[in-house]
């Protein structure tokens, strides 16, 4: 959703602040919620939210672990 309403509605950088804070509020004491997680998720979405082959070993990978390999790789395939 926030990949798609960047790009369609034109909505900013600071959306991803404001559902964080609004996140933390409505489930507290839940963590995962930070603004550079958040960041993280939207990328994880942006590189495999199309892909058919890629997703089910990513989805069998920790989240870190996805993470770390995001971070090395220069192309995501």
């Amino acid at each position: 959703m926030i990949v798609e309403r960047q790009e369609t509605a034109g909505w900013g950088k600071s959306v991803v602040k404001r559902l964080s804070e609004d996140l933390r509020q409505e489930f507290p004491g839940v963590s995962g919620f930070s603004i550079q997680n958040l960041w993280y998720i939207r990328q994880f979405y942006s590189e495999f939210h199309d892909n058919e082959r890629l997703q089910p070993p990513v989805g069998e990978i920790a989240w870190a672990h996805n993470l770390v390999i995001m971070s090395k790789c220069k192309v995501i395939v």
